[in-house]
């Protein structure tokens, strides 16, 4: 920010001036008003003085505001543009900055779009990315070279993918929200994503013989069975039915949506209750 281009030069009191001079920064916050929560980052201020002007400059934290924004001007391209061709670009744009992005933090910034966007669509591609980095990951986990090991004599060098943290993304999608009773058509393909993300995690975690993310635990078996699956089984059996009786063009559409949303369900449904049933 170069000084002659600020409006108003007093937006730091002296004692910030001093504090700056003294020890070459300061940590502020930086609002994202473009964000809809507003989301606050912690950065530091610094003031480089050149040969015959100065400038502040936002550092340690900057690159991770300015990563989001980029990736969210992405986002709007894959949802909105009228071209298929620059829809397709505009998705390997958005998987480029994604590994661009450190492992450690990849998870919280994809989980950070998913919360920031009201496309299902959207959600949808996201989640699966989720669930395509993990499948990458657990593939390098388990082997070095070309020899195949036994995972729990890996060490898991990516804490940020395989934890907790991905059943906290599958609640946010399947749980229900208060005052929910139905599941809209234009929320299908996040439902289906974040299923798809849940069975992906039992298989891996149950042929693994590991429980990284917490999924194979008795107290999580039963979260996932009582408070998602089953509620989520009882309200789509109740759309598909009822819209079965209907031929109009909605309610086709919402069986349409529904029927692999259902498949996915009901396999999730059996898988947890046999682990259930062996679970200590």
């Amino acid at each position: 920010m170069p000084l002659r281009q600020i409006k108003n030069m007093e937006f730091l009191s002296k004692e910030e001036k001093d504090l700056l001079s003294k020890r070459g920064g300061i940590a502020v916050k930086l609002i994202d008003l473009a964000d809809k929560n507003c989301e606050v980052y912690n950065v530091t201020l610094k003031q480089w003085k050149l040969k015959y002007t100065s400038n502040y400059c936002l550092v340690t934290g900057w690159n991770t505001f300015l990563t989001k924004n980029r990736l969210e001007a992405v986002e709007m391209v894959v949802i909105y543009a009228p071209d298929a061709v620059l829809r397709m670009n505009a998705f390997d744009a958005l998987k480029k900055v994604l590994a661009d992005i450190p492992t450690s933090l990849r998870f919280d910034t994809l989980m950070a779009l998913i919360k920031n966007t009201d496309s299902s669509s959207m959600i949808a591609i996201l989640i699966d990315c989720v669930r395509k980095e993990m499948h990458m990951d657990n593939c390098r986990r388990i082997s070095i070279g070309n020899q195949v090991i036994r995972a729990q004599n890996n060490a898991c060098d990516s804490a940020a993918l395989w934890n907790a943290g991905a059943l906290e993304l599958v609640e946010l999608i399947l749980r229900p929200t208060h005052g929910r009773t139905c599941i809209p058509p234009r929320v299908g393909d996040a439902v289906l994503s974040a299923l798809n993300l849940y069975r992906f995690i039992l298989m891996k975690e149950s042929t693994g013989n590991t429980n990284y993310t917490g999924v194979l635990s008795k107290k999580n078996l039963q979260k996932a069975y009582n408070e998602w699956l089953l509620p989520l089984r009882t309200l789509v059996t109740g759309i598909v039915a009822e819209n079965k009786k209907d031929y109009d063009r909605l309610a086709m559409d919402t069986v349409c949506v529904l029927n692999p949303v259902e498949l996915v369900l009901y396999h999730c449904i059996e898988v947890v209750e046999e682990k259930l049933k062996n679970a200590t």
